[in-house]
Parts: structure tokens; sequence; C-alpha cells
């Protein structure tokens, strides 16, 4: 990833040390969790051993958040329309998430009164951000910062979609853990990332929400527009998340594969050490 967005540049020592870092605890380790198939995938073109790798992904109380009829309690406390098609963004503000696509979309479709725009979060490129909507004279546009466990869950509730963007140069194995969230919330995603991405090929294989090109402003916004007039569809990509996340990604599922995993590694391990002498025994112990 820092090699990606340009935070360091290929074949620096750095990348080299990491490199042989990778391989060397792969080398030796009995087993290797990943959250999602494009990281499997990742390891096996890099020669670690498929029975070696397990899919555990990340896991989300889905009793956290209840999609239910929205309350437009978050939508008055911040003087959003009820009628409003609200397009949110929550999480973190890095040079990844590629949120200037965000911004511009919103200055596409200023024109429209009842599109409006919420970025939620924090980070380095919040200030550049918020200039940008500036110099646009934008006022479709709120910025909010990180929400609060409960407001949060009222905030994807209320939301009519929620996106996720990332640069160009993003094409490699990134599952952003906003993606639970969104899903949980019975909400259609939005993202504008590489059809390539592993965020990307899962948005799509899941029909959880829409994927379009990243940095294509205009087309995001287009898309928005989509999901507004059709709001069975949007309807039906939401049902299809909330239904992903429980049965795939539910907290009780993922941690039972995570005990069986365990559990397989342990035994891997003490058939292992019974078929050893008792001098390899010994050694291996130590």
């Amino acid at each position: 990833m820092p090699v990606a967005v340009g935070a360091l540049r290929k074949g620096s020592w750095q990348v080299r040390l990491a490199h042989w870092l990778e391989r060397f605890i792969y080398r030796r380790m009995a087993g290797i969790g990943v959250i999602a198939p494009g990281f499997r995938t990742n390891l096996i073109r890099k020669g670690v051993p498929k029975e070696k790798i397990e899919i555990l992904p990340n896991y989300i109380d889905t009793a956290y958040i209840q999609h239910g009829p929205s309350t437009n309690h978050f939508r008055t406390a911040h003087g959003i329309p009820e009628d409003a098609f609200v397009v949110v963004y929550s999480g973190s503000v890095a040079l990844k998430q590629g949120l200037q696509t965000f911004v511009e979309a919103a200055a596409e479709l200023r024109g429209n009164p009842q599109v409006r725009f919420c970025l939620i979060g924090e980070g380095p490129y919040l200030d550049e951000l918020k200039s940008l909507a500036g110099r646009l004279q934008l006022t479709n546009i709120q910025f909010m910062p990180i929400q609060p466990r409960a407001t949060l869950t009222r905030l994807l509730a209320e939301a009519d979609v929620l996106v996720v963007t990332q640069t160009k140069a993003v094409t490699d194995i990134v599952f952003p853990g906003k993606l639970l969230y969104y899903m949980a919330s019975g909400r259609p995603i939005l993202a504008a990332v590489s059809a390539e991405s592993e965020t990307g090929t899962f948005i799509a294989e899941s029909e959880v929400g829409l994927v379009v090109p990243p940095e294509e402003p205009a087309t995001l916004a287009s898309a928005i527009l989509r999901l507004k007039a059709d709001p069975e569809r949007a309807a039906e990509l939401g049902a299809n998340g909330k239904r992903v996340c429980a049965t795939g990604f539910g907290r009780a599922n993922v941690l039972a594969r995570f005990l069986t995993h365990m559990e397989k590694l342990v035994d891997q391990k003490a058939r292992r050490v019974s078929c050893m002498s008792p001098s390899d025994s010994t050694q291996e112990k130590r």
C-alpha cells in the first residue's frame, strides 16, 4: 500500500527489508489467517502453501447496528431536510481514500437541491478537502467529526447511500473495515474504486452496491442519481448487504471459524510431536 500511494519508492531499502521479513515470517508460521480471498491468492502467488492459509474475515456484532425505519434524529440535529437524498462517507480521511472525488461529485450535483453530501471522519487530508469545498463554494456538503457509536448507528440508518472511494493506485488487496458497518446498516454501497481491487470485486460479486471507476467525479455523481431514481434497486442492494454481513461476517460465525482453525493447528502440532523420537521431542519443546 505505501508503494501504491507513493509513500515509499519501489525497490527502496525499506521495501526490500519488508519483503525479506514477510518471507521470513511466512516460512515459519504454522498457519496464516487472512481477511479476504484476495489476500489468500496473493500469498499463494508468493509461494506460501495454500494449506497454511485460512480465510478468517473481520467480524461485526450485527445486533450493534439495527436497521429500521428512519427516525430522522440525525438529519434534524444537522439541519438536513427529511426529504433529502443523503450521500454519506464515514471513515478515515487519508491519501488512499481519494476523497477529492467525493467532494468534486458534490460539485457536479450542486444544482440538485435534494442531494446532500456528508463526510464524517478525521485524518491528515481533512483540511485540504474543506479548502477544496470552500474554493468550489459548495453548500451541499457537510463535514462532521468522527461520531460516537450510538450516533453512528443512527447516521448510517438515515443515509440513502454509503460511499467508498479509493485512488486509482489502489488496485491491490485492501478491504476497508467500514464495509461491514455499511452492509450491516442495510443501505446500498456506492464504491468509486478499481473494479479489480479486493473492494470492487467483493461489492460486485456480493451484489451489495454499485462499482464505478475511481477518480471520476461525474461518473460517481451519475451513479448517485441512478440509485436515487431507482429506490427498489437501492433497497435490494441494501438488503443483500445486510444478509451477506449476517451470514459471512457475524461475530459468532467468524469466531467459530477461528476456533476451528486454531484447534486444527493445535492438532497438527500434537501429531507432529507424537511422531518424533524422544530426543527430537525434547529439542522441539526447547
